[in-house]
């Protein structure tokens, strides 16, 4: 049975990918991963259903205990009772099998990367080729597009960048109102326009539209983080100093999404499998000028990928024409 001695044993995920993890653990372990967490971590063997879709066999006294957490049905209770005992009841069948649910899958993980690890099939960023089980820790960018589409809203961060101390948060269609009186009075109609507790002269009205306009690029950035959310939608991406391109999906996160979009970047040991080349690089040409030359073919032959990686690497840090690695993680846990 395992003991945590210290707080660096403790294995936190971030991301697990139990799809991932079943696929690799029924090929080891012929699908007898729950009667191996049984015995080796409680101590104990009867007859379950294994959640990976094998039944096991074994004599014990706890069969009516596991029952109740692995499945939430406990055999021969009685009916009798309050509505609030049973409630609490039920509750605590939730909690228990929820426990075990989460007991189960991180064992399968650390049993699934241990055989990996004992049959040499996990490299290392600077050795693995593609479709290699790669394990690598780093600090990595955590970029959740959705999340970013909100946070730079156009009209949002005009209103917080153009706040009024005297006057104090005005909604985006008084600002636009302010815009167009500013402009009236920047082109000489200063006779016919008058002054505003905001804009009282032409001073003020210049100030104003230069502050309006140099903040042109929030626009810019929510059509893009739009853009970019309609291609990754469920999914969010981890990215590193030395293009590692790790893909996840969102319903595997084991974090608020917020919590790590607010953090910003993450330390974290990702064990997955590469999808390309280590020999690919991240190619950015000048559209422009394949426009301009009129090679539409050539420039629709890059592919999706082409035109993704020129917004990852003008908006978020992708280096261009270097290697990169592409990685389909199965787990991913938070490096002390």
């Amino acid at each position: 049975m395992s003991i945590i001695s210290r707080q660096s044993d403790l294995l936190e995920f971030m991301y697990l990918d139990m799809e991932f993890v079943n696929s690799i653990s029924a090929q080891f372990f012929q699908g007898n991963i729950l009667e191996m967490y049984l015995k080796e971590e409680l101590g104990m063997g009867q007859e379950v259903v294994d959640q990976y879709g094998t039944n096991q066999t074994k004599k014990s006294g706890y069969s009516s205990g596991i029952n109740l957490a692995v499945t939430g049905k406990h055999e021969g209770s009685e009916e009798s009772g309050s509505h609030e005992s049973k409630s609490l009841k039920e509750q605590e069948t939730q909690n228990t099998s929820e426990s075990m649910k989460i007991a189960i899958n991180e064992y399968a993980y650390n049993n699934v990367v241990k055989k990996m690890r004992e049959n040499d099939l996990i490299k290392t960023s600077k050795i693995s080729e593609k479709y290699d089980y790669l394990e690598t820790a780093k600090t990595f960018k955590y970029i959740d597009f959705k999340a970013h589409s909100n946070i730079y809203n156009f009209e949002k961060m005009i209103e917080l960048v153009m706040y009024n101390h005297e006057h104090g948060f005005l909604p985006f269609d008084k600002i636009r109102d302010h815009i167009n009186h500013a402009k009236g009075m920047v082109k000489k109609r200063a006779k016919k326009v008058k002054g505003t507790t905001i804009i009282p002269d032409e001073n003020a009205a210049h100030s104003f539209l230069d502050q309006f306009n140099s903040m042109a690029i929030f626009e810019t950035i929510e059509k893009l983080s739009n853009y970019m959310n309609d291609i990754f939608s469920d999914h969010f991406i981890l990215l590193s100093e030395d293009n590692e391109l790790v893909i996840c999906k969102k319903q595997n996160l084991k974090v608020p999404s917020i919590t790590l979009t607010l953090s910003g970047e993450v330390e974290v040991k990702v064990f997955g499998k590469v999808l390309n080349e280590n020999t690919n690089e991240v190619e950015v040409e000048d559209i422009n000028s394949l426009i301009k030359n009129d090679s539409s073919e050539e420039l629709l032959s890059k592919g999706a990928g082409f035109f993704i990686s020129i917004y990852l690497t003008y908006m978020y840090g992708l280096k261009p024409n270097k290697p990169f690695s592409l990685v389909h993680p199965m787990g991913i846990q938070f490096e002390r």
